[in-house]
């Protein structure tokens, strides 16, 4: 008579594990912005759909220069931990301290993306924005 095996109580397994993925966002919106304490700079007011999939715990937004010139080249604008149940926010939300920081400016193209956590490398809404020079 075979004997029952206990199992590993170190043992992993994948259905024990298994990581619900957010919804992918939807409905995303960009309004720029006078930014506040700048006085050629914008900022970006994001707004979008509330999830209609799984739950969302937290946002990220980014915000990639996509001109490569010296007026509209900047580094990486990154706001986190935004709350599942938010449905906007803005970014960036105070001017950048430094010259190479996070800038939005007039005349320049933008690639912006709305990232819904726990991320699967999919669950990210990416728009393109394209800025006037007035």
């Amino acid at each position: 008579m075979a004997k029952a095996m206990a199992k590993n109580p170190t043992e992993v397994s994948g259905e024990r594990y298994r990581v619900q993925h957010a919804a992918l966002p939807s409905g995303v919106h960009v309004i720029p912005l006078p930014l506040s304490g700048s006085d050629h700079e914008l900022m970006f007011n994001v707004t979008w759909n509330p999830p209609t999939g799984p739950q969302v715990r937290e946002y990220s937004l980014e915000v990639h220069s996509m001109t490569d010139t010296i007026d509209c080249r900047s580094n990486l604008c990154y706001e986190f931990n935004i709350p599942g149940e938010s449905l906007w926010s803005v970014i960036p939300a105070y001017p950048s301290p430094v010259p190479e920081g996070c800038a939005v400016r007039p005349g320049c193209a933008y690639l912006v993306k709305l990232i819904a956590h726990p991320w699967d490398g999919h669950t990210v809404a990416n728009l393109n924005v394209e800025l006037d020079g007035k």
